[in-house]
């Protein structure tokens, strides 16, 4: 199965639709057969009435069928949603509130985030946990940041950028030195000062995803918040290859 992407299904991967589309055509058939015996030169009364219980049963039997795909839909949609996984991602980030001391952290305090390996790309599957910044279905290059570099090197790593680093320079620093294209590092929040990322492998030890995390305050990732994210990076990935490789 993998892990689900942030994108629903789309329209005509989803049961409701033909249903809707039965539903017309029960509609148009029923009327059809009513209004041309109802019009003939000799209309048959019996024939008549059993168009009409058609045309009223047809559609009823077709609304319930609509009901009953958009029951399904509903349930596939959230089975096929990577929400659980934010989840998740909230037991880290009150777990390393807890450690810090911290009841109601503000707006960006600590940001987390997952993304999945699609092909050459890597996408942000849920919004950030810790922030009002949403981010799910953006795309970045299997090559870009440091999530990129937790693919392809395979472990866990931490970054600080120094307060003294302008957001101008830091752009620069960004598209040049992590590869990641100038509109999305133009777009990165100027109050981020720490950085980590830790690689999920699945069950053939390939990497299926990244636990992404940063913060405003410079030296944030010490050693007992870095275990403590290590850790529950772990719960993390036991979930997403129990869940969607089990």
């Amino acid at each position: 199965m993998g892990i689900p992407g942030a994108k629903r299904r789309p329209w005509y991967a989803r049961e409701t639709w033909p249903s809707i589309a039965a539903l017309a055509l029960a509609v148009v058939a029923g009327a059809t057969a009513v209004v041309k015996e109802a019009f003939a030169s000799d209309p048959n009364v019996a024939l008549l009435g059993l168009y009409a219980l058609g045309a009223v049963a047809g559609p009823s039997a077709a609304i319930l069928r609509i009901l009953q795909a958009a029951y399904k839909d509903a349930r596939d949609d959230k089975k096929d949603a990577p929400d659980d996984l934010r989840g998740c991602l909230h037991v880290i980030q009150r777990t390393i509130c807890g450690y810090k001391g911290l009841v109601a952290p503000p707006d960006g305090w600590l940001r987390l985030t997952i993304h999945r390996v699609v092909g050459t790309d890597l996408e942000q599957v849920v919004d950030y946990v810790g922030s009002g910044d949403g981010g799910a279905g953006r795309l970045l290059p299997i090559a870009a940041g440091l999530i990129g570099a937790s693919v392809r090197d395979r472990r866990p790593l931490v970054f600080e950028r120094p307060r003294s680093v302008d957001q101008e320079t830091w752009v620069e620093y960004l598209v040049h030195e992590m590869a990641i294209p100038r509109a999305q590092a133009q777009r990165t929040r100027q109050d981020r000062f720490a950085f980590m990322s830790i690689p999920i492998p699945g069950p053939r030890l390939d990497i299926l995803a990244v636990v992404y995390a940063d913060a405003a305050e410079p030296g944030f990732f010490d050693e007992t918040t870095q275990g403590l994210l290590l850790q529950g990076t772990v719960g993390v990935a036991q979930w997403i290859n129990e869940h969607y490789y089990g």
